[in-house]
């Protein structure tokens, strides 16, 4: 049900996006911007992670946040989270891909991650973003008998996946 929700809720955004110059797309040096997403992870818990960025260069940004996970199998935690991101290509006007790296330390686990992401900007101020995969993924847990794990090149189908982003920039 939530794969089907969300879907409708980007099929929506992209149909009422508007035309716009395309010089007002994309990103640049100062832009600040003020995202998240809401994923739901295989154990049964809801992810809510709110973040915001701020572009240091045309193509950098900087980024922190705070994750929240509550319900399903395992206890609910809250984890503090900083990166950088990279603008490795424009795909067109209004596509963008990124690389970026992040560090989170939550009370049970910390982890870091470099992967892949996907940006399209649905208006000059709104995008929606994909997470396509993580090339390297390092966890290890605080406590408990969990293993550390480290995971290369974790690539899944992004459209099977309900972990998408809404993007504001001010």
């Amino acid at each position: 049900m939530k794969k089907i929700i969300l879907t409708a809720a980007a099929v929506f955004a992209f149909s009422f996006a508007n035309a716009q110059d395309s010089k007002s797309f994309g990103f640049a040096k100062g832009d600040i911007l003020l995202g998240g997403n809401v994923t739901s992870v295989t154990n049964g818990q809801t992810v809510i992670s709110p973040m915001v960025s701020y572009f240091v260069t045309d193509k950098v940004a900087l980024e922190a946040g705070i994750t929240s996970r509550s319900g399903g199998t395992t206890a609910s935690s809250t984890d503090f989270s900083v990166g950088m991101k990279y603008q490795m290509m424009k795909l067109g006007d209004r596509f963008n891909v990124f690389t970026g790296a992040g560090l989170n330390i939550g009370d049970a686990l910390t982890t870091f991650g470099a992967g892949v992401h996907l940006n399209y900007s649905v208006t000059q101020h709104l995008s929606v973003g994909w997470h396509l995969g993580n090339l390297v993924s390092y966890s290890k847990p605080k406590t408990g008998d969990a293993t550390t794990s480290i995971n290369l090149n974790e690539y899944t189908n992004f459209l099977n996946r309900d972990n998408f982003s809404l993007i504001y920039k001010f």
